[in-house]
C-alpha cells in the first residue's frame, strides 16, 4: 500500500479511501490524545 504522508487503515487492514489529508509536507510529529485524537505535525 502507498500513501503520501498519511493514511488511516480500517479495522481489517483496508486503506479508507474516504480519508483524506491536505498536508503540503513530510509529517514530523504524531501524537495521539487520551480523548483518542490524533494529532499530525509537518
Amino acid at each position: 500500500m502507498t500513501a503520501n504522508n498519511i493514511a488511516r487503515l480500517n479495522s481489517d487492514g483496508t486503506r479508507d479511501t474516504g480519508f483524506t489529508t491536505s498536508f503540503g509536507t513530510v509529517v514530523n510529529a504524531l501524537a495521539i490524545q487520551s480523548n483518542g485524537k490524533i494529532l499530525v505535525g509537518g
